[in-house]
């Protein structure tokens, strides 16, 4: 299996947003600041969202989509920070199917 499938086609039915990237494997204490902070060094960042769920939306899945102003930053994290390190944690970074 290839890390991050960055190289896969979107599953049946998907399309790719070439702005936004798919971020798996954070800590549970990640924040907007922490992420924006990281992926900013590709691009400017326009957008972190921090997937939630619980009744309140406030426990953490460890996952988030990170939007970015321009497809080519959006293109140059996969490649560029899948596999990096983030607090302590190996990130996975692959597009984001809508």
């Amino acid at each position: 299996a290839r890390a991050g499938g960055a190289s896969r086609g979107p599953p049946a039915g998907k399309t790719a947003d070439p702005t936004k990237i798919f971020v798996t494997n954070l800590g549970h204490d990640a924040s907007d600041y922490l992420l924006r902070e990281h992926f900013s060094s590709v691009g400017e960042v326009a957008l972190v969202e921090l997937i939630m769920r619980g009744y309140n939306g406030t426990v953490p899945t460890g996952s988030a989509v990170v939007q970015y102003y321009s497809a080519s930053a959006a293109s140059s994290a996969i490649a560029d920070l899948n596999g990096t390190e983030l607090d302590g944690r190996r990130l996975y970074v692959r597009a984001y199917f809508t």
